[in-house]
Formats: structure tokens, C-alpha cells, sequence
């Protein structure tokens, strides 16, 4: 039984589960998701979902809405591994969590995103390279992503974000439930964290 999440695995399908997901453009009720920081404006969501809308057809968007909403999206533990009463927290949990860590990163280390990607691009070629490709030929993401600060990650598109996710992590580790909720979580990043010692 494996607790890995692996980012690099990610399928064109997922990523548009991430762009539809409501969890990044709202603050929820707290009756149905953790409090948390919009990752997006709403208008921004709003103009991403309708060309998505356009894309997918009525029907097959508000069925991927479904199953977003009832946890199918990157990130989500399986629910043959996890159980029942911490699998929808978790992966709500996992999102809201990475882009705060991220962020975190990138504002005590102004060279974390340079050397990201340098390292990215010296491995192995990863599964999703033709998408990262697509991606960064469009030089308003690449240009949103190589400027990301802290301050600029809620009025930058999706596509930009997920970017920036893919040049950073390499994987993710969902830990036990029995842990606490702020323990389960473990980003394996591209370049590591720095030794807060200095060793």
C-alpha cells in the first residue's frame, strides 16, 4: 500500500480538475471545507470555467464539478487507503497547503525558482513534459510563473500556479490519519529546504 501522491504524474484530465475546483476562487462555508486563503480571484475562475465550460460541453463540465466536489482531484487520498473519516479533509486540506508553502518558499528564497527549474530540466524528461512544453510557449504563463511572489500568486492565472507547482515539487507524501492534520502532509521539494542551522 503506497501513501504517495506524485505530481508528476498529473494528466491533462487532472489539471482540469484543478482549474475547476471552487475551493481555489472562495472562501467556503466553514461547514463544508477548512478555512483558507483564495488562491484566485473569482472573476478569474469564472473566465477560466466558462472557456472550460465551452471546451467540455454542459454536460461532461458538471459532471467533472461532481467529482471534484466529491474529492476526485490531484492530490485526493485513495480512499482504499485512507480512512473514511479524514479522507475529504485531507485532500482539501493538501491543496489550500501546498500554495501556502509555496509561497512561503518563494519569499525567503529569491533564487528557490531558478534553481528549481534548473534542476527540472537536467533530469529525466517527466511524464507531462509536452504539456510543461505547451505551457511554457505561452509567454504570459511563463512570464506570470518566473515573476511569482507571494503577493502575485492570488491574480495569477491557473495555469500559471500549476506551472509553478510542477517546477517546484517533485512529490507528495500523504502521512497516516492518525497523525495531526498539519503533520500528514510532507512536500518532497525539487530543491530542498535549507538547513535552518546552516549545516
Amino acid at each position: 500500500m503506497s501513501d504517495e501522491v506524485d505530481t508528476s504524474g498529473w494528466t491533462p484530465a487532472e489539471v482540469v480538475k484543478v482549474v475547476a475546483n471552487p475551493f481555489y476562487a472562495i472562501e467556503m462555508d466553514p461547514t463544508l471545507a477548512l478555512p483558507h486563503k483564495p488562491l484566485m480571484d473569482e472573476e478569474k475562475w469564472i473566465q477560466a470555467n466558462i472557456r472550460l465550460v465551452r471546451e467540455l460541453g454542459p454536460e461532461n463540465y458538471l459532471r467533472n464539478l461532481l467529482a471534484i466536489l466529491k474529492g476526485d482531484h490531484p492530490g485526493a487520498p485513495d480512499p482504499a487507503e485512507v480512512p473514511d473519516e479524514h479522507a475529504h479533509i485531507d485532500a482539501t486540506y493538501l491543496d489550500n497547503h501546498i500554495a501556502e508553502m509555496i509561497c512561503a518558499r518563494l519569499s525567503a528564497e529569491p533564487n528557490l525558482l531558478a534553481r528549481s527549474v534548473a534542476a527540472l530540466k537536467a533530469g529525466p524528461a517527466p511524464e507531462d513534459a509536452d504539456e510543461l512544453l505547451e505551457l511554457e510557449a505561452d509567454p504570459t504563463t511563463l512570464l506570470q510563473a518566473m515573476t511569482m511572489t507571494e503577493a502575485r500568486w492570488g491574480s495569477s492565472s491557473p495555469e500559471a500556479q500549476w506551472l509553478i507547482i510542477r517546477y517546484l515539487i517533485d512529490k507528495v507524501v500523504i502521512g497516516a490519519p492518525s497523525l495531526p492534520l498539519e503533520d500528514q502532509v510532507t512536500i518532497h521539494w525539487r530543491i530542498p529546504t535549507p538547513d535552518p542551522a546552516g549545516a
